[in-house]
């Protein structure tokens, strides 16, 4: 599915996305991923990880659960599936478009590559 692969995250979302990773898992209309925090000079996840589950809707918007380790920071998201021009082509990107619970700081998801 168009989503499967792995993501880069920003906390700013206007800024190249770093440090932090996601491995998304799409199919059909649902959508699970991991993230992991990626600290300079730290272990992946040594801040960090995030767990998400939750559907894709008509309006291109994902909405489900995240829960963080090891602050058990959790609440609801809503992440926009935007189709960015480049080159002729598209590009696939996520943003944050709502959140609740715990403050959830990734606002910006980009592709870094795809899994068949």
């Amino acid at each position: 599915m168009f989503l499967t692969g792995r993501w880069i995250g920003s906390v700013d979302p206007n800024a190249v996305p770093r440090p932090s990773v996601y491995y998304i898992r799409q199919t059909n209309s649902c959508v699970v991923w991991v993230g992991l925090s990626q600290e300079a000079g730290e272990a992946p996840g040594g801040s960090w990880i995030e767990t998400f589950t939750g559907n894709i809707r008509s309006d291109f918007t994902i909405v489900g659960l995240w829960d963080e380790l090891p602050d058990g920071g959790r609440g609801a998201i809503t992440v926009e599936i935007r189709f960015v021009p480049v080159d002729g082509q598209f590009e696939v990107e996520l943003h944050l478009r709502s959140s609740t619970g715990s403050i959830h700081p990734i606002k910006r998801w980009v592709r870094e590559e795809t899994v068949n």
